[in-house]
């Protein structure tokens, strides 16, 4: 069975020219900003691989502040892994709705989050998103 190697590099931080390359990436070899190991092909390794891209993607459009981009990619992800979505990402679709100002879509992707035992860390903040979210459906917004 013929193996794909996908190995990318990533020595830069900033997020907007790592889209820059991710995107060139993309178009160039289907590549991706971790080191993967070989994958066969296995369909739900593929798609396990194409979550991981979109979800990566994602984060990035995020930082840069395009949340309705990150949240179309973020829906991608969540068809791709219907049957097993990591907590990371109902935290993802969380914030870009809440940047996007859909409170209360928002809402229960933080709740979900919360109940899948966040870092102690992270509680706080997380509680802090629902609370925001909550007065804004209250006040109509």
């Amino acid at each position: 069975m013929e193996k794909i190697r996908i190995v990318v590099r990533l020595a830069d931080t900033d997020a907007h020219r790592a889209l820059l390359e991710l995107e060139k990436m993309f178009k160039e070899k289907g590549g991706f900003i971790m080191l993967f190991e070989s994958i066969d092909h296995d369909k739900k390794k593929i798609d396990k691989f194409l979550y991981s891209c979109f979800y990566q993607q994602a984060l990035l459009y995020q930082r840069l502040g395009h949340h309705e981009t990150a949240f179309d990619m973020l829906s991608t992800c969540m068809k791709l892994m219907a049957d097993h979505n990591p907590k990371s990402i109902w935290y993802a679709m969380g914030i870009s709705l809440y940047h996007l100002q859909r409170y209360n879509e928002a809402g229960p992707y933080f709740l979900h989050y919360k109940k899948s035992n966040p870092p102690d860390n992270e509680k706080v903040e997380v509680q802090r998103f629902m609370d925001t979210c909550l007065v804004q459906v209250q006040n109509g917004s």
